[in-house]
């Protein structure tokens, strides 16, 4: 049954968008169990205005869905949806998984599922999110040191994600394409194959979430590149 909505006392909202019936019912019961609120969604050109609508608090997302497949919807939510997403495939392949990692996806599930272990990742980006955001600076960076606060709140980087936030940061308001980032971090000129950064750029838009920041900070310029939303804005907005 499309958009079948299932309620429960849980506050965390999810959306399973996946074709298969008899998997959906599967995955859906057992999150029922688990009391959060799950939304059912069989094809992805209908998921994409639910997200953007209802900005559940996590998407579980199949690759292969009618409609609109789920690399698509997921790049064309991004902007507007700063929950988290998994998705969910059958295809155990590097390329496909850099892919979704590229477009704004924060994890991925092999087929066939396991319920356990989908619960367990489920879990483990839903406990990231803050019961409540306290009145400090979106974010700081401070170069000298290397650290990073997040409403005041430090995070944890590696080497590599510290150097592109920063320069990011440096760089706030401007496109910048993959070939600068490259040759600014890495000092080589982008080949046009190498996905690091765009993984690199997945995983501090996870850490942001994770720390409260939840307003895409980070946005895909499709076909040139990232930018880095101005801090003045994220004050505004969160204001």
């Amino acid at each position: 049954m499309e958009n079948e909505n299932i309620t429960d006392h849980q506050s965390f909202r999810l959306l399973v968008v996946e074709d298969d019936e008899t998997l959906s019912t599967l995955i859906s019961q057992f999150l029922r169990q688990e009391r959060y609120e799950v939304t059912v969604i069989h094809r992805g050109d209908h998921a994409i205005s639910h997200i953007i609508e209802h900005q559940p608090h996590l998407v579980l997302l199949d690759l292969m869905l009618p409609g609109t497949n789920g690399i698509e919807v997921c790049r064309r939510v991004r902007d507007h949806y700063n929950g988290y997403i998994i998705m969910l495939t059958a295809k155990d392949s590097e390329a496909s998984q850099l892919l979704g990692f590229e477009v704004g996806a924060d994890d991925y599930v092999i087929k066939p599922v396991q319920p356990k272990l989908l619960l367990a990742r489920v879990k483990a980006h839903l406990r990231h999110l803050p019961s409540q955001q306290t009145l400090e600076a979106p974010l700081n960076i401070d170069k000298a040191s290397r650290t990073v606060f997040v409403y005041g709140k430090d995070l944890k980087l590696t080497t590599s994600e510290f150097d592109l936030l920063a320069f990011l940061f440096e760089n706030q308001g401007k496109t910048l394409t993959r070939q600068e980032l490259y040759h600014a971090l890495r000092g080589i000129d982008y080949d046009g194959l190498d996905r690091s950064i765009d993984l690199r750029v997945s995983k501090l838009r996870s850490h942001l979430r994770g720390m409260g920041l939840t307003q895409e900070v980070i946005k895909t310029v499709h076909g040139r590149g990232y930018h880095f939303v101005p801090l003045i804005q994220l004050e505004s907005s969160h204001d």
